[in-house]
């Protein structure tokens, strides 16, 4: 999508929806990385959960074996952490890791193991022990 308008083409409406969210593989793919289009729509969609009093979120994301080593800083992260907009969402979900065959979010001894820890040290970026030592102050 590429419009508001587009987004809310299979939208069910603001009744029965909490959080406004979008799944993106797409503009991520090896060979035909996009990071400026993935955030335009983040903005998209941050935009229209503002507009309706929801929650923005990145709900899918990832890039299958994380072929890309520096993926989580060069490619994720900038997708949302750049622009004013996108970095109000709420959370980022990287889809399963179900073997070393299938995953989407790094592992210890992974070749993107430093990257993603790079990412996860970005202060913008919060973890559950993140959260749980806020709760606690």
């Amino acid at each position: 999508f590429n419009s508001e308008e587009e987004y809310l083409t299979w939208y069910p409406g603001d009744d029965i929806v909490d959080i406004i969210g979008m799944d993106n593989y797409g503009d991520f793919r090896k060979g035909s990385v996009n990071v400026e289009a993935a955030t335009k729509k983040l903005e998209i969609v941050a935009k229209y959960a503002h507009k309706t009093q929801k929650i923005a979120a990145f709900t899918e994301s990832g890039l299958n074996t994380v072929t890309d080593d520096k993926w989580f800083t060069e490619k994720l992260g900038p997708s949302f952490l750049n622009s004013d907009l996108a970095s109000g969402i709420a959370y980022v979900m990287l889809w399963r890791n179900a073997d070393t065959t299938h995953f989407f979010a790094s592992y210890p001894g992974h070749s993107s193991q430093e990257n993603f820890k790079a990412f996860t040290a970005n202060e913008k970026i919060w973890l559950l022990d993140d959260w749980n030592h806020f709760k606690k102050k």
